[in-house]
């Protein structure tokens, strides 16, 4: 009988396995959207990027530092949108490409969802993440944490061979 490792499972795995020491600790630097030379902010993005740094400190902490310096930093985790509910969103849609075989995925939003709409940028990577919760936008926040130190660790292997090419 052979036995398979679902996803969670091997999310768990990872998560044991991979202990990066404090030196090896990658740097994020938490972003506001920037557009035509200004920071593109309102007061609830600027309450989010508050809630995302102070969840990631906590979250991320064995993993990785914040950093306030964005050009030094491994990863940039910028904090785009926030909103509550299906009127200011109605759905969040990403697109994959695994090979030669595109995906899309639409996550419907309820009356009574907040979310936070984040991406990573590491190089030309880009990686959507959206919290979404029923109860409160730092609830969202520590989600947008927890997925990042997941993204971390699968990554950790790639993220070190990009710093040493710098």
């Amino acid at each position: 009988m052979r036995k398979r490792i679902t996803s969670s499972a091997l999310g768990l795995l990872l998560l044991v396995l991979v202990d990066l020491e404090a030196a090896e600790r990658f740097s994020v630097y938490i972003a506001l959207p920037r557009r035509d030379g200004f920071i593109d902010i309102d007061t609830a993005i600027n309450d989010s990027a508050i809630d995302v740094t102070r969840s990631v400190r906590s979250v991320v902490k064995r993993e990785a530092v914040l950093t306030e310096d964005r050009e030094r930093a491994d990863i940039v985790l910028t904090v785009l949108s926030r909103g509550y509910g299906e009127t200011s969103y109605g759905a969040w849609a990403q697109a994959y490409t695994i090979g030669s075989t595109s995906f899309a995925l639409a996550v419907p939003l309820t009356q009574r969802d907040y979310w936070v709409q984040t991406v990573i940028d590491v190089g030309d990577h880009q990686k959507a993440m959206l919290g979404r919760s029923r109860s409160s936008f730092k609830d969202c926040a520590g989600q947008i944490a927890r997925d990042l130190r997941v993204w971390i660790l699968a990554n950790a292997e790639r993220l070190k061979a990009r710093r040493r090419n710098f």
